[in-house]
């Protein structure tokens, strides 16, 4: 996050703000706000809190997109790495292939598993345990060579699977982030109106983010 980004943010907030009415309203802020984080709080005029809310927000937006890109990096190598090295035999592989090569070495032992399933639910019944293989076995073949490059692919799909899941948490900070931008344009109102504790923030020289409460007597 560089001030060179929270400042251009800033600036678009200002005028997206500055487009809609002259006149100052505290419902219009508390609108923005839900929509950019510290967009509510350019529009009155509060610079230095709106830097904190849309630095976070760039840096947010920023982390998520690496995340994902890296997830889908880490997805794309497992693919790449499972036709070199699994022997593949496939065509149009979906997710739920991809799940069988990499909880199983082979397809034989896959088999053998979903049999061991089949034998566990219908005991007394060859055919229904067939029946059952059937119908669940994935399409397509593989055999990994050795284990070696089986843990490999694992950890590149769970490296994959880890990174997605960082994605999604950014995307908590975001709508917390909007949320708090919302809760201090409420509080602060009420504490301007009716001189009670209010909610200041900013940023100090190190660049780092600060939260306050205040009180007026």
């Amino acid at each position: 996050m560089t001030k060179k980004a929270i400042k251009t943010g800033l600036l678009i907030a200002l005028i997206s703000a500055g487009s809609l009415n002259a006149e100052k309203s505290k419902f219009k802020a508390i609108v923005l706000s839900a929509l950019v984080p510290g967009a509510g709080q350019a529009y009155m005029g509060e610079t230095s809190k709106a830097e904190v809310f849309i630095g976070l927000e760039i840096a947010s937006w920023a982390t998520y997109f690496g995340f994902r890109h890296h997830g889908y990096a880490l997805e794309n190598e497992a693919v790449s790495y499972a036709y070199t090295y699994g022997n593949l035999s496939v065509r149009n592989p979906n997710e739920d292939f991809w799940y069988a090569v990499e909880m199983n070495q082979s397809r034989s032992k896959y088999i053998e598993k979903l049999f061991r399933e089949a034998r566990q639910i219908y005991p007394d019944s060859p055919d229904s345990q067939v029946a059952y293989v059937n119908a669940n076995a994935v399409a397509g073949s593989w055999s990994w060579p050795g284990e070696t490059e089986w843990f490999h692919f694992q950890d590149l799909r769970r490296a994959s699977r880890d990174a997605y899941q960082r994605a999604l948490v950014v995307t908590g900070v975001m709508i917390a982030n909007r949320i708090a931008s919302v809760v201090e344009l409420i509080v602060n109102k009420r504490a301007s109106s009716d001189s009670e504790i209010g909610l200041n923030m900013g940023i100090t020289p190190g660049g780092v983010a600060v939260v306050g409460l205040s009180k007026k007597f």
